[in-house]
């Protein structure tokens, strides 16, 4: 899923004059410091997420004082502050920001405790993991290079480390988010637009090979199920068969959020147990549940086949339900092999709770 969107913020400059620096003096350091108050909104404005800002690029800045470095972005307006652009249907966020250099730094930790996500801080590394079932961004302090989900990213600056919170300056959020970013100053706020839904995959192809399959689906680790009666190639089937086969043997394994390598951790979480068992039989799905629900071709509903990933959204994560949150396997009698938080890789059917939460399905095995 990719959103297309640009941070922007506004700021306003105060400027204590001393009583002994004379009026002329006083006219002269205010009308500097809106110049460049000006200069930074001109910056922020002409910079969009698609945009990169180079590591070695640099501006040249004034001597500021201690009062200058108080520059703030304010929505509020009045006086000589300047207006930020409206955030469509923005939702204000109250956080604790780091004000540095006259720009606004947006706590991570708290942005994610606010969705609910998981926020995982790794000292050694000086690395921060947000996500819910998938992992959906990664950043390492001091570090231009970002993740969303299986995109790279070149941040316009990077995050810093400060009193053991992670802090992204506002444009560099709004570029990883994905949508759009302003600061409230009078709230004490950050205002985020809302995500975009995952675009439609479209309209299924019309089939007529439902899944006749009879698998028991008693998760005993021995039977691969039926690999269905539809025109589906014998060596599809037999594949289908293969990796269901080779997915029930991981019955049980714990689940781990962002999870590592299989080899070392032992453990999976939704989208790294497709990723592992599909490349059993040396099909390679990207890493996250989202990027997975791009490959392949789109089946219907009710015409899945034993051996086809299907999708789901996770409730309550975004104000609509359909962007993609989790990942299982079918293998055949309306079940879906997956992993949860408890008990880990388990059988679930599919006209279950996940039917409510399905949206749509992909065949990768041809």
């Amino acid at each position: 899923m990719k959103w297309k969107a640009i941070g922007v913020m506004s700021v306003c400059s105060v400027l204590l004059v001393s009583c002994s620096g004379g009026q002329e003096r006083a006219a002269q350091r205010q009308e500097a410091s809106q110049q460049y108050a000006r200069s930074l909104v001109q910056d922020r404005l002409n910079v969009t997420p698609n945009q990169t800002r180079q590591p070695n690029e640099s501006r040249m800045q004034p001597m500021q004082t201690q009062n200058q470095a108080q520059i703030r972005t304010n929505q509020a307006g009045g006086g000589n502050g300047f207006q930020a652009l409206a955030v469509a249907n923005g939702e204000k966020i109250q956080v604790t920001p780091l004000m540095r250099d006259g720009e606004v730094w947006i706590p991570l930790e708290q942005i994610a405790n606010h969705y609910d996500y998981n926020y995982d801080w790794d000292a050694d590394d000086k690395k921060v993991t947000i996500g819910e079932t998938d992992v959906l961004f990664e950043l390492e302090v001091d570090s231009y290079n970002a993740k969303n989900g299986d995109n790279t990213i070149t941040l316009h600056k990077p995050p810093v480390l400060q009193n053991n919170q992670v802090y992204l300056e506002i444009s560099s959020f709004a570029q990883l988010w994905q949508t759009q970013a302003a600061w409230d100053e009078a709230s004490q706020s950050v205002v985020i637009s809302p995500k975009v839904d995952t675009p439609s995959p479209g309209k299924p192809p019309v089939t007529t090979t439902p899944d006749t399959g009879t698998d028991t689906g008693t998760g005993d680790g021995t039977g691969a199920g039926d690999a269905g009666t539809g025109e589906g190639t014998q060596a599809a089937q037999g594949k289908a068969g293969e990796v269901i086969t080779f997915a029930k043997k991981f019955m049980g394994t714990p689940y781990l959020w962002a999870a590592g390598p299989y080899e070392t951790t032992k453990k999976f979480d939704c989208s790294s147990y497709m990723q592992y068992i599909y490349k059993h039989i040396g099909i390679k799905l990207p890493r996250s549940s989202r990027a997975q629900s791009t490959v392949g071709q789109l089946v219907a509903r009710d015409a899945l086949q034993p051996g086809d990933i299907v999708f789901f959204y996770t409730p309550g994560r975004y104000t609509s339900n359909k962007i993609v949150g989790h990942v299982g396997m079918y293998i055949g009698n309306n079940q879906v092999i997956h992993t949860t938080n408890k008990p880990g890789v388990t059988i679930a059917p599919l006209n279950g709770s996940l039917e409510k939460r399905y949206l749509w399905s992909r065949r990768v095995i041809q």
